[in-house]
């Protein structure tokens, strides 16, 4: 009993050795004991594959598994009750069940920040702590010593707790709500699961007990693993008792053991257990070695080390110099070359003509042409007769390299396979479910409804596929133009969609017949997930649905047809779709078959475990060039290797966020013994990904990358300049000789960087995340952001876009209004329109209010200021007079709408803004006639001083401009009070978020009503006033948004007085307001008289977002505050913006988007395709915190009390 440990870097020729071994031992004594060559899951067949390439006819003794495999391969050996295995996917659901049971509770609130991903970060989480060999009831045992450690330092019991310097008080109260969440979710799955039910931590668990039990399973055996980079403890566990009960074990890991103090057999009194510095390439390597050493010597197994110190792989001298210039970088190894001019010298072929490099990197404009090189160089090499296609592979770490390599290559008929696990969340039948969700709930749109036809999967029999598409696109551009929906009340087709299927004359039978087999089947499926329904039977709709309308056949023909394209990787998706979607349903039925959900928790369970689904490929053929997804790598080496995407973003890939403890969470619960990832695993598994690409060639290896991948500017990936090797310039065209310019490039030194560029020992190291964040100093912040007033003094401008802006983020705040840099708008965008449009409604309510003042009972009671020299006229209802009001606007300003007059003169730009201003217009028309608010002001600018900031003699100014203002003042003889409400105009949809603003994120409603509760009073300047100034309410008020879910004619029937206001009701639905009112029924009825009407139908307002009980109060369900929580909201609002210019002055720069409700800011950012940090950002995940939550905490801060 023993075991060998084979050492060497890349290409070392460990695995070559044990494959002679294998092979040696087969042929000596083909009945003996088992041979177990143990690989990773993924690359067992390349193992097989290359096992059988030196003329080896067949194996008897030798089994190549994985771990996983490996228990299937001994389950029948035990006598307990077999495991059915469970995939990752059931579990993903089973925990989006609980969490979305549970949602109600206050502590699953931790999970809020984690965005539609959350069962797959819990899922991971949990396993995580399995695979560190922990139970639930080790996290109960945790959660409880966490709580004693919280305990002042008398009240503690004797528990052996940490010093509690890393982590305060707050953090560790952060993490122990973390941890009873997930304790609770893990009690959950175990409780379902139990022992019937198992994933791959359970089997791995069970096959340690039973290798524990039988000594005598596996004796005799000789064990040899291979391809392991790192192994979780309960991994290694396994591997320790299966060397334990072997006769000769060998463990082959990418290791130099001149990287760290590695030596072979050194004297006893020389070893040490620390293994020093190994350096970042070798850290995960070097710390699986001393784990696997320790657990032997500790079982009494002899250890002994084999070094493999050539490099037989690579036939080319520039490839072995190319994987030690990134050994001696990130491993701390020595560099072939001592000069210390450049790590990479080329060397030509011996006796060519001329140089032969075997790298060669280039440069392209961008990815498709990069994709179209390749396969010509590809083609090229194959034409010469020295290479066949299996001998080359291209290596990606963006997926979106995958498609494009898959249209070229089979543009060029290039045989290829892609080495992967595909997913399936694309495909036409999980995309159609995705869809039916959405068509599940109660307003479903038009273009969901198409969605699911565009799938195909309900070609009416006989049909050609052609003639669908043609029909589908006619039954989109009736519905289109019509402005109709497809769905109506109850799920059946809408009234208006049956009048046009009846009368237009474009209807063509194919559009009939589409709409009869096609599409009311869904329809009807859609009405049979109404109510509450249990899961099972939600599986069996749709099992019936799909047999019913023949999916399987259907998937049939689908293979056979990519079968003649050629597409033989996307035939077997198509073959094992419906056995992959019965095996995931039959698993959803017996875990959660009996519970009963909505069919909106329905979908959202069923959809949760999408993301894990997969379906496995075997290459059809040999000779085949194999597309391979980085990150998997591959078993065998080539003998040409290309690496597409060679650009910074993709080599290395920037971390991705989704994990539910943090940084400093973990290393918390690394004091308590908890050995999870440390914040670097992911930065070292990038340069391990990198290593191992660029060392699988023999013969050639081209890099290439492209400048732009489309939206944004590229940099070379921080690999190239290790390697001192870029490209010149872009290559000037695909076609011919693609690779002949970049080949030519002069080589860089190590660590130079072209102009302009980052520092290279940033880029190089993959801007480790333990850099502290960007700060400036406070002189310079003082510079950037203040200005100099007349009198000396010095003065803040701070409006609210400026302070959310700095909330989201404050880099990008940094970038706006510390560089001023200007956003990057277009030949028209938004922000044109909106500008046009709030000219039209501030001359809008002036004519208004000139109507009233003439004594027009139809128009508003408004009193409105007029400008001087300014003359309106009466708005006429006729189309046109709005298209000559438009020219006029144009006119008079020609500057303020220059991008807008190209747009203006033609006919379709008119066509499409004179009915949009005609429809403000009723709008506002309707509303200023059911307000007794007065409509005040109209782009009024405000300039409130919110004092000096402590510590430093600076002015604080909150500035912007109110788009309308309105007032009203109670029906008495002398109105003590006057209650103002804030009203600002979008374009576009935008709700009020209380969350948000509790963040600082959405803070100008908020911002603008504090300034207006101090404006100076009109009726008696320099004295005090009057009246006290209170808030009514503050409203987004959309302006520009059509009515695309009314199922209603487009106009108002002139002939039925009830259906036009039924009409008018609905269409005046789609504009009604967002945001926060006054609790208060007068205030309300003074905002809309038809609140005051004692029917049922009146207490609605059509505007104002809220509604009047019978008994007279305020509904609980409408979004209005009490008078105290508006005061509560407007002082927040202040601390708010102080806080933001006093953090902003502190120099606070970091690049730390917030992300709320799956939501994060740089999605947003005008800045996102210059910003530096755009691929190593930290976002802040916060939770989503309710009202009362917001308000209390306020109180208690301010001292206010509950009765606040």
């Amino acid at each position: 009993m023993g075991l060998t440990f084979l050492l060497g870097p890349a290409g070392s020729g460990k695995t070559e050795w044990i494959l002679q071994e294998l092979r040696q031992r087969e042929r000596e004594d083909p009945l003996g004991p088992p041979l177990l060559y143990i690989v990773p899951e993924h690359m067992t067949h390349d193992a097989e594959r290359a096992l059988l390439a030196s003329g080896l006819r067949g194996v008897i003794r030798t089994q190549v598994v994985g771990l996983g495999r490996l228990f299937w391969w001994l389950e029948g050996e035990g006598r307990d009750e077999p495991l059915r295995p469970v995939s990752p996917a059931a579990v993903q659901a089973l925990l989006a069940y609980f969490v979305t049971r549970d949602s109600s509770r206050t502590d699953e609130g931790v999970f809020a920040g984690l965005g539609p991903d959350a069962p797959r970060i819990l899922r991971e989480a949990i396993d995580e702590f399995r695979h560190s060999r922990l139970t639930a009831r080790d996290l109960e045992d945790l959660y409880e010593r966490l709580g004693e450690a919280e305990k002042p330092t008398e009240e503690r019991e004797n528990t052996e707790a940490p010093a509690r310097g890393e982590a305060s008080p707050a953090e560790l109260l952060r993490l122990r709500e973390k941890l009873r969440a997930l304790l609770r979710l893990w009690q959950e799955r175990d409780r379902v699961l139990g022992e019937k039910f198992g994933d791959y931590p359970d089997r791995l668990a069970r096959l340690a007990d039973r290798l524990r039990n039988s000594r005598e399973l596996l004796n005799e055996s000789m064990v040899y693993v291979d391809g392991f980079e790192r192994l979780s403890p309960l991994e290694q566990e396994v591997l320790l008792l299966l060397i334990g009960m072997s006769r000769e074990a060998y463990v082959a890991l990418t290791l130099d053991p001149e990287a760290s103090t590695l030596r072979s057999d050194p004297p006893a009194g020389e070893r040490s257990d620390a293994p020093g510095d190994p350096g970042l390439l070798w850290a995960d390597a070097a710390a699986l070695y001393e784990r696997l050493r320790k657990g032997a010597e500790a079982r009494g197994i002899e250890v002994k080390v084999k070094e493999f110190r050539g490099r037989p792989r690579f036939l080319h001298p520039d490839l072995r110099r190319a994987v030690e210039c990134v050994e001696g970088f990130f491993g701390g190894t020595k560099q072939a070359d001592g000069d210390g001019e450049t790590c990479l010298r080329r060397e030509a072929h011996p006796g060519a003509a001329t140089a032969d490099p075997g790298l060669r990197v280039s440069a392209y404009a961008r990815p498709s042409e990069e994709v179209e090189a390749a396969a010509q160089e590809i083609l090229r090499l194959v034409g010469t007769g020295a290479y066949r296609f299996r001998d080359i592979a291209v290596y990606f770490r963006d997926e979106a390299y995958g498609p494009l390599l898959e249209a070229t290559f089979a543009r060029h008929r290039i045989p290829f396979f892609q080495v992967t696990r595909a997913g399936v969340a694309a495909h036409p039948f999980f995309f159609f479910l995705g869809r039916l969700a959405r068509l599940s709930r109660r307003r479903a749109d038009r273009e969901t409804a198409l969605a699911c036809l565009r799938t195909e999967l309900l070609l009416p029999q006989g049909m050609e596929v052609a003639r669908f598409r043609e029909a589908v696109d006619r039954l989109e551009l009736l519905a289109r133009a019509y402005e109709i929906r497809i769905l109506g009340a109850g799920g059946e087709l809408s009234r208006r969609l049956k009048q046009v299927l009846a009368q237009d004359e474009r209807v063509t039978e194919d559009v009939n017949r589409v709409v009869r087999e096609s599409l009311l089947p869904i329809l009807r499926l859609r009405r049979a997930f109404r109510g509450r329904l249990r899961v099972a039977e939600g599986i069996r709709l749709l099992d019936a649905f799909g047999e019913e309308r023949r999916f399987p056949e259907r998937f049939r023909a689908w293979e056979e047809e990519a079968r003649e394209r050629g597409e033989f990787e996307r035939a077997q998706v198509h073959r094992q779709i419906w056995r992959l979607w019965r095996s995931y349903a039959d698993e959803l039925t017996l875990l959660l078959g009996n519970e009963e959900l909505t069919a909106d928790e329905f979908f959202h369970i069923l959809l949760a475990g999408f993301e894990g689904l997969t379906v496995g490929l075997v290459p059809p053929t040999l000779d085949q060039v194999h597309l391979v997804l980085a990150d998997r790598g591959e078993f065998a080496d080539v003998r040409v290797a290309f690496v597409l995407g060679m650009a910074d973003g993709s080599f290395p890939r920037p971390q991705v966020s989704g994990s539910l403890f943090d940084a400093r969470e973990r290393e918390a619960l690394r004091a308590w013994n908890v050995e999870l990832a440390d914040d670097e695993e992911e930065e070292r598994r990038e340069v391990w990904i990198a290593y191992r690409t660029l060392s699988r060639a023999r013969e050639r290896l081209y890099l290439s990358y492209s400048l732009t991948d489309g939206f944004e500017a590229r940099n070379p990936s921080p690999f190239l300049y290790v390697l001192g090797e870029t490209a010149d310039a872009p290559e000037p065209s695909a076609a011919t000789n693609p690779w002949e310019v970049g080949r030519a490039s002069d080589p860089l030194p190590v660590g130079s960087m072209p102009t302009g560029a980052l520092s290279p020992r940033h880029e190089i190291l993959l801007r480790r995340r333990s850099l502290s964040p960007p700060q400036l100093s406070p002189n310079l912040a003082s510079r950037l952001y203040l200005e100099r007033e007349e009198g000396g003094g010095l003065r803040l401008s701070l409006s609210a876009s400026r302070a959310e802006a700095f909330y989201a983020c404050p880099y990008r705040h940094f970038l706006a209004y510390g560089l001023r840099l200007e956003e990057n708008s277009g030949p028209l965008d938004a922000a044109d329109l909106g500008t046009l449009l709030h000219d039209f409604l501030r001359r809008l309510l002036r004519d208004l209010s000139r109507e009233a003042s003439e004594g027009n009972p139809g128009a508003a009671k408004a009193e409105l200021p007029q400008a001087d020299g300014a003359e309106y006229k009466p708005l006429l209802a006729a189309e046109a007079e709005y298209e000559r009001l438009l020219a006029e606007l144009v006119d008079d300003s020609p500057g303020r709408y220059a991008r807008l007059r190209p747009l203006l003169r033609s006919e379709v730009g008119r066509a499409l803004l004179v009915p949009t201003l005609r429809r403000i217009a009723e709008i506002v028309r309707e509303e200023r006639r059911r307000s007794e608010f007065a409509a005040m002001y109209t782009e009024l600018p405000i300039s409130y001083e919110l004092g000096f900031l402590e510590g430093v003699s600076v002015r604080l100014v909150l500035v912007g401009r109110i788009d309308r203002l309105d007032v009203w003042r109670p029906k008495t003889e002398a109105p003590r009070e006057e209650f103002v409400r804030v009203i600002d105009y979008k374009t576009s949809k935008r709700t009020f978020d209380l969350p948000a603003f509790a963040y600082g994120t959405d803070i100008q409603l908020p911002a603008y009503l504090l300034a207006a509760l101090h404006l100076p009073h009109d009726d008696n300047p320099g004295s005090p006033p009057s009246r006290i100034r209170r808030p009514a309410g503050m409203v987004y008020v959309p302006i520009h948004r059509p009515p695309s879910r009314t199922d209603l004619p487009p106009e108002p029937s002139g002939g039925d007085a009830e259906a036009d206001d039924l009409y008018r009701r609905e269409f005046l639905k789609n504009f009604r307001w967002e945001g926060r009112v006054l609790r208060d029924p007068e205030i309300l009825k003074a905002m809309d008289r038809g609140l005051a009407d004692g029917s049922a139908g009146g207490r609605w307002s059509p505007f104002v977002p809220t509604e009047i009980k019978r008994s007279g109060e305020v509904s609980a369900r409408s979004p209005a505050f009490t008078a105290e929580e508006f005061d509560m909201l407007v002082e927040l609002a202040k601390l708010l913006l102080v806080d933001a210019a006093r953090r902003s002055l502190a120099g606070d720069i970091s690049p730390h988007p917030i992300r709320l409700g799956g939501k994060d800011a740089c999605e947003t950012c005008p800045f996102r395709t210059i910003c530096p940090y755009r691929h190593e950002t930290r976002l802040r995940n916060v939770p989503k915190v309710d009202g009362e939550a917001i308000f209390a905490a306020f109180s208690e801060a301010s001292g206010k009390g509950e009765t606040a």
